[in-house]
């Protein structure tokens, strides 16, 4: 069975993250993410405020890849650029030393369409 929030639009701040395509937009405009910064932050909100250790993020965005920590720094700052985000004061993505990363921003719960 498909992940529901997966295929739905998930919107926080002035953000607007479709993880189905791997967009984000703010208002109209499409900010453009590589596809492993997009599942990364797929990874991200889809967890809330969980943490979300390094090697959970690379099981999700790498699975059976060896790849180093520069790879997983390198969307983490993607993200930041992409969302105006501060790694000493983060309104959306949280390092937490030496162990992940969290998602901070309010994410809205998930509502099934009405119909």
């Amino acid at each position: 069975m498909a992940d529901e929030q997966s295929d739905q639009a998930v919107s926080f701040g002035p953000y607007t993250f479709e993880a189905s395509i791997g967009e984000l937009r703010r208002g109209r405009r499409a900010i453009r993410l590589t596809p492993k910064a997009a599942a990364v932050l797929s990874t991200l909100v889809s967890r809330g405020a969980a943490l979300v250790t390094k090697d959970g993020l690379f099981d999700a965005v790498w699975p059976g890849v060896a790849v180093s920590d520069a790879a997983l720094t390198s969307c983490i700052q993607e993200l930041r650029d992409a969302l105006g985000d501060d790694a000493r004061r983060p309104r959306y993505i949280e390092t937490v030393h030496r162990r992940g990363y969290r998602f901070v921003a309010p994410v809205p719960e998930a509502r099934a369409s009405r119909g």
